[in-house]
């Protein structure tokens, strides 16, 4: 059986539109790829009014994110869809991929007013009656200076971000730091990931993560062991190794940069298509 059975490949691009094959004999409508559909809408109002408006395209569902889908199973409340409601944005320019960790580089609340930790919480709704088939998530950010946004995620949580850490033991499935104060009421860290950098970083091939299935102050259980960013098996990393933990995030997407002034608001509408058939 060839190994890209399914596969979506792109011949050409022509402007707006791809030229695009699978090999796949199968019965499903669409190719694997396209089962999940995703889309960004920008408005950029000042003094609300409306002063630009864009469809941003398709992002990238994430290898952590599929792989939240899969092990849905283990968190007691789940870790895709109903959580993944909390919009950030940044600077980053590099083109997203699957394999992609988080943003490349956070706009922090410093430059937003009314953030969480940098986050926007989003309101949901399915497409209405004539496509119920869609989930959308809504949000608004709003400038506290000049900047210029390229790149967005959408996030399981909007809890800050444990980083600059260095761990003091690792096995094949945990990662231990005896002085840490790892959150544990609740679910804890339960389905965010771990990647061993000195910041989240989008590189494949030199770093590792692994996804929490529980925690306690000082450890983290990983629900799969550790993984390539793009979820091949990984080595065990070092003992002592520099690490970070952040909100599991399921879509992510780089754009031309939608400039914004200082109390410009930016609504974001994420629209994510899943497509029986496939």
């Amino acid at each position: 059986m060839p190994k890209d059975r399914g596969v979506l490949h792109t011949l050409a691009r022509l402007g707006d539109v791809r030229l695009m094959w699978a090999r796949d004999r199968g019965d499903a409508y669409t190719p694997a790829h396209m089962v999940f559909q995703s889309n960004l809408d920008a408005e950029v109002r000042r003094n609300g009014k409306l002063i630009e408006k864009a469809n941003l395209g398709s992002g990238l569902v994430t290898n952590i994110g599929v792989n939240l889908m899969a092990n849905d199973f283990s968190w007691a409340a789940g870790a895709t869809l109903k959580q993944m409601n909390y919009h950030a944005i940044g600077t980053g320019t590099t083109a997203a991929a699957a394999a992609d960790f988080f943003l490349q580089t956070a706009i922090t609340s410093g430059s937003l007013t009314g953030s969480t930790n940098g986050y926007m919480t989003g309101t949901q709704s399915i497409g209405g009656n004539a496509s119920p088939n869609v989930y959308k998530t809504v949000a608004t950010f709003t400038a506290a200076g000049s900047l210029a946004v390229t790149e967005w995620v959408l996030a399981m949580s909007n809890a800050a971000a444990f980083t600059g850490r260095t761990s003091t033991a690792t096995s094949s499935s945990t990662l231990t730091d005896s002085g840490a104060t790892f959150t544990t009421s609740g679910n804890g860290l339960a389905a965010w990931t771990t990647e061993i950098a000195t910041s989240a970083i989008n590189t494949p091939t030199s770093t590792v993560m692994g996804q929490v299935a529980s925690n306690t102050a000082t450890a983290l259980t990983l629900v799969e062991g550790w993984l390539t960013l793009a979820n091949a098996a990984a080595s065990t990393p070092s003992a002592t190794s520099n690490y970070v933990v952040y909100p599991s995030i399921w879509d992510h997407k780089v754009f031309s940069a939608v400039n914004l002034s200082t109390s410009d608001t930016l609504q974001l509408t994420y629209s994510l298509t899943v497509t029986s058939g496939g």
